[in-house]
């Protein structure tokens, strides 16, 4: 079982770290005024966009294989996300989706050592 759970956090951890990617990127991007080359932007868009099912499938299996306290802090990122998308401006929009983008990995890394004993 500790080898699986080991897979499925490096799995979400792999994950999180394509969206951080993405947003950081994208948020210094509009703090600065600049646009990303396109290849950069559509290579940070495609990782995303396969990043975010593995984390929506982790969210909803939540508890049966993680801490109560890691299934937490991956349905608050959902729900900080979707409301994130509903923000008036891109930058709050890239800001809001940050830092529960951030939260989370705090919370979960802590969870992590936690349930796997390291």
């Amino acid at each position: 079982m500790w080898e699986e759970k080991l897979r499925i956090y490096t799995a979400l951890f792999d994950a999180l770290n394509d969206l951080c990617e993405e947003n950081d990127q994208l948020w210094k991007a509009e703090v600065s005024g600049r646009q990303l080359p396109k290849a950069r932007q559509d290579a940070l868009s495609e990782a995303a966009l396969k990043a975010w099912p593995e984390v929506s499938k982790q969210a909803r299996i939540g508890a049966f294989i993680f801490s109560d306290k890691a299934a937490a802090a991956l349905a608050t990122l959902m729900k900080e996300v979707e409301k994130a998308g509903s923000e008036d401006s891109y930058f709050e929009h890239i800001d809001k989706t940050g830092g529960a983008l951030n939260r989370a990995v705090t919370v979960l890394r802590k969870a992590a050592r936690a349930d796997l004993g390291t």
